[in-house]
């Protein structure tokens, strides 16, 4: 199973590499308006939303913003066209996770974009784990916390759009019960 996440990851990985360079070539007066894609979240942990949640947007490398969730755990953010963009969650008591999105879309100017794009997702962030190392599980399973939670991207065909890998998302869920389930025996 870690196979699998190593392996979406680099594929992920490579896709910034390509979107990294095909920005570099690109003017200022090519990049779209932040409106391109609206991404909006809820933090939960077991089907409760959290409020208080730090969310920092990252363009890059580059920190562009950062909110708190609210008592409904929601948070929203409009994002560019072709950036690589990652969310980081934070919150005392939870692990730190994060999303990676990829809103590289090669076959559209955004100048010829009528409407932009929309996508929802939920995060679940996972109590602090303090005993990590004496839980019984492989160092795998527990690298699983450092991965990111959701990747988001691109899909033509169609029925294109922006969308979570399901198959990621369902081995991360997966490894993370797994790690919970462990948590709680110790």
């Amino acid at each position: 199973m870690v196979m699998k996440h190593f392996s979406s990851l680099i594929i992920f990985v490579l896709t910034l590499l390509c979107v990294t360079k095909t920005q570099a070539q690109k003017s200022k007066e090519e990049s779209a308006s932040d409106d391109f894609l609206v991404i909006q979240g809820i933090v939960v942990d077991n089907e409760t939303r959290l409020q208080g949640v730090t969310i920092r947007l990252f363009k890059g490398n580059s920190k562009i913003d950062s909110v708190y969730t609210g008592k409904n755990g929601a948070f929203q953010f409009n994002l560019g066209k072709d950036y690589l963009y990652a969310i980081e969650y934070s919150r005392v008591g939870y692990e730190n996770t994060c999303v990676l999105i990829n809103t590289n879309r090669w076959d559209v100017d955004a100048q010829d974009e009528d409407n932009g794009y929309q996508i929802d997702f939920e995060v679940e962030l996972i109590p602090e784990i303090s005993n990590k190392n004496t839980m019984g599980l492989s160092p795998e399973d527990i690298d699983i916390l450092d991965f990111p939670k959701v990747l988001i991207g691109y899909k033509s065909g169609e029925d294109e759009g922006f969308y979570s890998d399901k198959k990621y998302v369902k081995s991360v869920k997966e490894s993370l019960k797994k790690i919970k389930t462990a948590s709680k025996k110790k």
